[in-house]
């Protein structure tokens, strides 16, 4: 499947990849370019680069990087061909290839199941508003009386009823050209024992799953039966679904919370509603798991802070805990909204109303008193072991703190609740940060490779780019083979092929589109700042003399090699003439250096 240049070039020239990037990034300004934190690994300190004026971003974290086309395949898991056709969207251009796109067989069958899902969401609502079962009575009862959801609210997320018999919605959407294997596909239809197509939510009030964009991906159902388990049940993951991936309502409040760059984050979808419907609408629900780091990455998209108020119970608490560890590693402040016991989110607004619910969200505690708190209801004060498990329980809250202060106050704090001396708190807090070091060098020593030839390497194909004046003094001095890096060298491949012609980053980003290697490559080359402030004759020989040294050094270490095997007497002499000449050469370039 071919895409032009040209098509690619006008969807480059409509998007602006600062706008782009915002959507899921919050960029400040960094002189001429955008900093913020990386959406694809974990960091606590923004290394993630855009750059509007080369139409590139690169983390020099994780080395993510490239252009607009790059940036969406990685953020939202798409194919080259489709990242292309959504941008082509967004930019408002008619592709003259995207019928061909759109044959993708992974495309074509995402937007089916997309569609399917809203032909299914129109027959649950229809049944819950209309249907005389009387599951479908006692669901509105549920919703409408008891739960107090008005109906423009159950429309615009989607409420609905799956009738019992779990028969006619397949019917339903036969009608609609839809079969079978589309209803499994989309992780709705289910097969029992006897081989029969059934829905696998019959008999449950529905709730619409919509991604980030307001796509329905998937559904939940809701037992209306007092004893049967599981209470709720999901879509099974399909081409669009993934449980752990998602967050309930952010489709509907993720302007209000990229607004006040805070988010309350509840458990169920009722909870959800229910401070929605009570006009706090920076809100969302994890559906009722344990959050994941799938979904604190997406959470990350639009918020700075994260106000947990989960369950008051003790799975509530157990929940709170392990979203506290996750949040903070994506780079997430966290506070814990915390409710009087037996309450939940949904029951505290509908008993004390939304202005006390208020109230407990300013009430919010840091981390740091939380855990503190749980730890010592747990194992209390007294005993050694409980001090312990409460000074190892809280190293994570104390080693994220940024402010050296409160850092230096909470220890102490704690020192004196548990009656230990501070050094205790300060050596165990050290002895992990020892070992966090040595892991960290290790990493970083082992991924540092861009020093003497290699960043000549760099600097010589970033000049290559840049200035069309300097490409044949380079181009006619240095083969192929001076390049180390085989993505270095495919590079410079591509800028031989083209060396008399207007040749751009963006013009090699495109000639790689859809590589993500290479594209971090690039991305990384063109993101990279020289100490030279200005291209001169000279230093390209001093950079074209460091990647000459180094290919005689590699040849010498294969003689040297070949030397020590070698056992007929002239062609040893003949290897060691040929080593000697090697090393003068070295010597010579050295001297020119």
């Amino acid at each position: 499947m071919v895409i032009q240049d040209q098509n690619l070039e006008e969807i480059k020239n409509r998007i602006d990849i600062v706008e782009l990037i915002s959507n899921y990034v919050d960029l400040k300004p960094a002189g001429k370019n955008y900093r913020g934190l990386c959406p694809f690994h974990e960091e606590k300190t923004p290394s993630f680069i855009v750059s509007p004026e080369k139409g590139i971003f690169h983390c020099f974290g994780c080395g993510a990087g490239g252009g607009i086309f790059n940036f969406v395949m990685k953020i939202e898991n798409l194919s080259f061909q489709d990242a292309v056709v959504h941008l082509s969207h967004k930019a408002g251009i008619e592709l003259p290839t995207s019928k061909r796109n759109i044959q993708n067989k992974e495309y074509r069958q995402k937007a089916k199941i997309i569609q399917l899902n809203q032909i299914v969401q129109k027959y649950y609502y229809d049944s819950l508003i209309h249907s005389e079962d009387p599951l479908a009575k006692t669901s509105r009862q549920y919703l409408f009386q008891k739960r107090g959801i008005k109906l423009s609210t159950a429309e615009q997320f989607g409420l609905g009823y799956s009738p019992a018999d779990g028969k006619a919605i397949i019917e339903y959407l036969y009608q609609h050209g839809f079969d079978g294997n589309d209803f499994i596909q989309a992780g709705i239809g289910n097969v029992i024992r006897k081989g029969e197509l059934y829905d696998r939510f019959r008999g449950r009030i529905t709730f619409a799953l919509h991604d980030p964009n307001g796509e329905i991906t998937g559904f939940a159902g809701r037992t209306l039966l007092e004893n049967e388990n599981p209470k709720y049940i999901n879509s099974s993951d399909s081409p669009v679904f993934s449980k752990g991936n998602n967050l309930y309502g952010l489709f509907a409040t993720k302007n209000e919370i990229r607004k006040t760059k805070t988010v309350i984050l509840v458990e169920g979808y009722m909870d959800f509603l229910s401070l929605f419907e009570n006009k706090i609408t920076n809100c969302v629900a994890s559906m009722g798991t344990a959050l994941t780091v799938n979904q604190a990455t997406l959470i990350r998209r639009f918020a700075e802070e994260v106000i947990i108020c989960y369950d008051s119970d003790n799975a509530g608490r157990v929940a709170t805990f392990r979203g506290v560890d996750i949040l903070t590693k994506k780079g997430l402040s966290v506070k814990i909204a915390v409710l009087p016991t037996p309450y939940d989110p949904d029951s505290y607004l509908r008993k004390k109303g939304r202005e006390e619910f208020l109230e407990i969200l300013k009430q919010k505690k840091p981390i740091f008193d939380y855990q503190l708190e749980l730890l010592l209801k747990e194992y209390g004060s007294n005993s050694l072991e409980s001090q312990i498990h409460i000074i190892r329980g809280l190293l994570p809250s104390i080693n994220s703190m940024t402010d050296s202060i409160e850092k230096s106050l909470k220890i102490r704090s704690l020192a004196q609740y548990l009656k230990v001396p501070e050094s205790l708190i300060y050596n165990v807090l050290k002895g992990t940060q020892e070992s966090e070091k040595k892991i960290k060098l290790f990493k970083t020593t082992q991924k540092d490779a861009a020093h003497g030839a290699i960043k000549a390497e760099k600097i010589l194909i970033k000049f290559l780019l840049e200035d069309l004046t300097v490409r044949n003094l380079i181009c006619d001095q240095v083969p192929i083979e001076y390049f180390s890096i085989p993505e270095h060298r495919r590079i410079y491949q591509v800028i031989l092929n083209n060396k008399n012609e207007e040749f751009s980053l963006s013009d090699l980003i495109n000639v790689f589109s859809g590589d993500e290697l290479m594209s971090s490559c690039i991305s990384a080359i063109g993101s990279m700042e020289t100490e030279f402030p200005k291209i001169s004759e000279e230093l390209i020989q001093s950079l074209i003399n460091t990647l000459k040294k180094a290919e005689l050094k590699r040849v010498r270490t294969l003689l040297a090699g070949e030397l020590a095997q070698q056992k007929d007497y002239k062609s040893k002499l003949l290897i060691g003439k040929r080593i000697e000449e090697i090393d003068k050469e070295i010597q010579g370039l050295k001297t020119r250096s």
